[in-house]
C-alpha cells in the first residue's frame, strides 16, 4: 500500500468505507472536515440511537458485547438481562432541544419498542447462524483495494460459518398531531428487499471477505 496522500491527510481521510460511498461528495468531506478541524461528529438522534442501543441489547445475548476477534464470542447474557443493558445505555442519551420537541417525542416512543426489538433480532440470528460454531461480533476490519488509494475500513456487525449479516433498523414513525393535541405513530411495513444503500454496503462487505451467503435482516422491526 502506498503512502497516504496529502489530500487524503488534510481532509482527515487516511480511509475510506461504505458509508462514505452512500451520500454525497459535500457531506463526506463536511463530516470529515468537522471532524479534523473542528473535532465534531454529526449530531446524534434518538432514531439512530435507538438502533445502537439495540444491537447492544442483542450483541449481549449473543455473547459479543464488546467483542475482541482475540477473545472471542464469551457467555451470553439472559436476554432480559440483555434488555435491561441496553435500555440502562439508552437512558444516557439526552434529546435535542432545538426541534420544537421532535426527538424527545422519538425517544420516548422508541424506548417502548426496544424490548421486543432485540427479542426479535437475537431468535433471527440464532437461526442465521443455526450450526455455526463460532461467531464473531463487530470490530475493525481492513481491505486493500488497489484501485483506491487508502484502506478501506469496514466493521460487520455478525459473521461466522462463510456468512454475515448487517442488521437494519425499522422504528415507527410520527403521525401529524389530532385536533386535540395528541399524536399517534405508525408501523412501517416490513420491508422484503434490501435498499441501493445496502446493497452498496453488501457489496464491500463480499468484496473484503468472500463471505458470499449474505443476507438482510430488519433488524428490531417495530411491532404493534
Amino acid at each position: 500500500m502506498a503512502e497516504i496522500p496529502d489530500y487524503r491527510i488534510n481532509f482527515g481521510m487516511k480511509h475510506e468505507s461504505a458509508s462514505n460511498a452512500n451520500i454525497t461528495k459535500d457531506e463526506m468531506v463536511l463530516k470529515h472536515y468537522l471532524r479534523k478541524e473542528h473535532k465534531m461528529s454529526f449530531p446524534m438522534a434518538s432514531r439512530p440511537i435507538s438502533g445502537i442501543k439495540a444491537q447492544t441489547g442483542v450483541d449481549c445475548a449473543m455473547g459479543l458485547h464488546n467483542f475482541s476477534p482475540i477473545r472471542g464470542q464469551q457467555d451470553p447474557m439472559e436476554i432480559n438481562e440483555s434488555v435491561r443493558f441496553a435500555l440502562t445505555e439508552y437512558q444516557g442519551y439526552t434529546p435535542r432541544t432545538w426541534d420544537n420537541g421532535k426527538d424527545a417525542e422519538e425517544y420516548e416512543e422508541f424506548r417502548e419498542h426496544l424490548p421486543e426489538m432485540i427479542k426479535h433480532a437475537v431468535d433471527g440470528l440464532h437461526k442465521y447462524f443455526e450450526g455455526v460454531n463460532r461467531i464473531e461480533g463487530e470490530s475493525m476490519k481492513q481491505f486493500i483495494e488497489p484501485k483506491i488509494d487508502v484502506p478501506i475500513v469496514l466493521y460487520q456487525d455478525y459473521s461466522g460459518g462463510g456468512r454475515q449479516i448487517d442488521l437494519k433498523c425499522s422504528l415507527p414513525m410520527r403521525n401529524p398531531p389530532k385536533k386535540d393535541g395528541t399524536r399517534s405513530w405508525r408501523i412501517p411495513k416490513p420491508k422484503t428487499e434490501p435498499s441501493v444503500q445496502q446493497v452498496m454496503q453488501q457489496a464491500v462487505y463480499w468484496k473484503a471477505t468472500g463471505e458470499n451467503q449474505l443476507c438482510y435482516l430488519l433488524r428490531h422491526q417495530a411491532i404493534t
